[in-house]
């Protein structure tokens, strides 16, 4: 014989307001979370702007004011960097072609 004063379990209602209650509070975060993720992002790239910066600069003094024309030639015998920059959103990085011209991503703008 079935006794309902020792049934347990949620009803239908019950479960759809959870699911509805869980389903706002991720509808708020998620994209909160995507902000942040991109602004970590373009922070990580604006420091790999400023490493390459001074490495364009090191590499100006010691090659008498000559500009490297590709990244690679910044990892020659004497390497200016342990490990190529790279861009955290996918970007890519181009040197400047005087100078006083700072690098780029084509994501994140320049310095």
């Amino acid at each position: 014989m079935y006794n309902s004063s020792t049934a347990r379990g949620f009803t239908l209602l019950e479960i759809m307001i959870v699911v509805a209650i869980i389903s706002l509070v991720a509808g708020l975060a998620i994209p909160s979370f995507i902000s942040a993720r991109h602004k970590s992002q373009a922070g990580f790239c604006q420091n790999n702007l400023r490493v390459i910066d001074g490495a364009l600069q090191q590499f100006a003094l010691d090659h008498s004011n000559a500009l490297p024309t590709a990244m690679t030639d910044l990892m020659g015998e004497n390497p200016y960097f342990r490990d190529l920059p790279v861009c955290k959103g996918g970007g890519v990085y181009t040197l400047p072609t005087t100078l006083g011209g700072k690098p780029a991503c084509n994501l994140h703008g320049t310095l």
